[in-house]
């Protein structure tokens, strides 16, 4: 496996306006595991990518008023070969190439604070897929429009936008050219409430519709491509208190979210032989309800600096599609009903000690929830350590980890075996100057 990355960043901080214009590119290969299972003899699949972007960025600030230009390029480029896939060739070999071109504005007015304020943006991008597999190359055209502004009433913080994503998708179906456009204005409402002068406890509240396009890997990627899958229309309800304490040397954070959400045709993946082909499928309609609960508590004892996290999640995504259907009220593929993600790390003059435990409850790898679909709970725990070097005008960061300390044998994706007890290393510079 290789895998390399470069990124640079310039930009100029006038009077009134900042410039800042950036580039970043990726390459890797690497050969993906094959499902473990009977009649699988080798895995050899293997996939390049080499990704490439860049943006610039044009802000102006005048007072009560700021304005905002951007644009991006970026290239995503894949190969995917299997050397041993049993077609008329014998084997696969396909190369995608995606680009995007982006631009865009904001223009933010405040008024008698920073969080009392009205904006308006809009974004139009532009991208096109070529691959040796395609007769004819998909282009997709979006256009989002915005308008949202936000206010303080005594003790109540009001948040607004509209959205109007306008989209313009050509595809192809038998060598043909189709076209479809969706014109979907999608509103957001959140209300915050602080009742209390001088203890941080907040009561917040939002509604949020969405809409989602399924994107060229979903629709077009070898063995994965679904061009029958539907746009994602989701209705989602938030409610949730936070609250927060700090003194001195210690302070204390928590939340509670209760959430509903209602989604027509949510897009889904299930993996395949690898880890690179999957199946795109619409559930056409999923009911989700849970419960996301957190905490956090942070202490200084002398040179000593202690933070300790906790948050919990339980959730339910049931299919509620047809109500004669065997997969009706059933847990949606590779959901748990409950996770956990517990964290503790010491800080002692930049030499830092971490352990992270991660617990997820059981999954079902397909639509229906029967034992044969079954995979078990597991509990992956990790540890770190790392120190930060300062010389002259540049940091340099050590970071060593345990990863699965308890060599347990477990499975995020079903005939794909996690590692077990393995470690890493990494070591980053970063020059200040």
């Amino acid at each position: 496996m290789m895998d390399y990355r470069f990124r640079a960043i310039v930009g100029y901080h006038g009077t009134n306006s900042k410039i800042t214009i950036g580039g970043y590119y990726r390459k890797n290969d690497q050969e993906l595991p094959g499902a473990a299972v009977l009649f699988n003899p080798s895995n050899d699949q293997k996939i390049w990518n080499e990704d490439w972007r860049t943006n610039a960025d044009y802000n102006y600030f005048n007072g009560k008023w700021k304005a905002k230009i951007h644009g991006n390029y970026q290239s995503n480029y894949t190969r995917y070969l299997d050397p041993h896939y049993l077609n008329l060739d014998g084997f696969i070999d396909v190369h995608y190439q995606q680009n995007n071109l982006t631009g865009g504005f904001l223009v933010n007015r405040t008024f008698r604070f920073p969080t009392e304020r009205i904006f308006i943006g809009a974004d139009i991008t532009t991208a096109n897929l070529s691959s040796n597999n395609l007769t004819i190359e998909p282009h997709r055209m979006q256009n989002v429009n915005v308008i949202g502004g936000s206010t303080v009433i005594g003790k109540i913080r009001l948040d607004a936008n509209l959205t109007n994503q306008f989209i313009v998708d050509q595809y192809a179906i038998e060598e043909k050219i189709e076209e479809s456009t969706f014109n979907r204005l999608s509103p957001f409402v959140s209300v915050a409430y602080l009742p209390f002068k001088h203890q941080a406890l907040r009561v917040r509240a939002f509604y949020k519709n969405t809409f989602r396009m399924p994107t060229f890997n979903d629709l077009y990627y070898n063995l994965i491509g679904n061009t029958n899958l539907k746009p994602e229309d989701a209705n989602l309800a938030n409610l949730g208190f936070t609250y927060g304490l700090k003194k001195n040397k210690w302070a204390i954070e928590s939340t509670v979210d209760f959430y509903y959400n209602s989604v027509k045709n949510k897009i889904i993946a299930i993996p395949t032989k690898d880890l690179f082909n999957w199946s795109m499928q619409n559930i056409g309609i999923t009911e989700i309800t849970g419960i996301d609960i957190s905490g956090l508590l942070f202490l200084q004892l002398n040179k000593w600096k202690i933070n300790i996290t906790s948050n919990h999640n339980f959730n339910s995504s049931v299919d509620r599609t047809n109500k004669t259907s065997v997969m009706y009220g059933h847990q949606i593929p590779y959901t748990p009903q409950y996770t956990s993600n517990n964290g503790v790390s010491f800080n002692y003059n930049e030499l830092i000690f971490t352990a992270n435990v991660l617990h997820a409850s059981y999954r079902f790898s397909l639509n229906e929830n029967i034992y044969a679909n079954y995979l078990p709970p597991f509990t992956d725990v990790n540890l770190g350590i790392s120190k930060r070097f300062h010389i002259r005008d540049s940091d340099l960061m050590v970071s060593a980890k345990m990863m699965n300390i308890l060599n347990k044998n477990y499975q995020i994706i079903r005939s794909f075996p996690m590692p077990g007890r393995y470690f890493q290393l990494r070591i980053n510079y970063k020059l200040t100057r």
